[in-house]
């Protein structure tokens, strides 16, 4: 019974996994433009993904504590795999004409942005997200198993900046300015930390 349990709840943090990506995947080419005024002049962009992102990151690291590595890596390869079957779905699907329908502009926003973000997010989360759980493993292993915040905090930051500099470059540029992509990446990474911090 325990046994299936454990089983069980891997399943369930594999489909929580794949929904947070492929919901901050769609969200991605929404830009929020934020002004604060607060402290300075400064305007500021985000994607409408960043809620959803460190989500991926925090699930891989409870896959890799409590499942190891190999599992973590598992679910990344499966629901990559995954991801890129969505999103050549929703590119095929954008192309049918429907002249019935209202929506497709609003649509096709979303989906003709999605083969670029695609790749965007496939290689850099190879990278980022496999480098994160490879550091996550061997620090656990050396630190026999204590600091798990520590640890958590170490792999995010480490794999994520990897996940950040490739995802941004690759998705943003030539779409908007260097400066903005730069802001994006920093703005990102800073969130997704302090959210594996809090």
């Amino acid at each position: 019974m325990i046994q299936e349990r454990f089983k069980l709840n891997y399943y369930i943090l594999c489909l929580m996994h794949i929904t947070s990506i492929i919901t901050g995947m769609v969200c991605t080419e929404r830009l929020i433009y934020l002004n604060i005024y607060v402290f300075t002049d400064l305007h500021v962009y985000l994607t409408g993904g960043i809620l959803f992102i460190p989500v991926i990151f925090f699930i891989q690291d409870i896959v890799t504590e409590i499942y190891g590595y190999e599992k973590a890596k598992s679910m990344i390869f499966i629901n990559i795999f995954i991801f890129i079957i969505f999103a050549i779905f929703m590119k095929i699907s954008s192309i049918i004409d429907i002249h019935f329908s209202q929506n497709v502009p609003d649509f096709s926003i979303v989906s003709n942005s999605l083969p670029r973000q695609t790749l965007a997010f496939t290689i850099s989360f190879l990278i980022g997200s496999l480098l994160n759980n490879y550091i996550l493993s061997n620090l656990k292993r050396l630190l026999g198993g204590r600091f798990m915040a520590l640890r958590f905090i170490t792999s995010t930051a480490i794999g994520d900046l990897f996940f950040q500099i490739i995802a941004v470059s690759i998705a943003w540029y030539g779409v908007i300015y260097d400066f903005n992509i730069i802001q994006i990446a920093l703005l990102s990474y800073l969130y997704k930390v302090i959210f594996e911090i809090l």
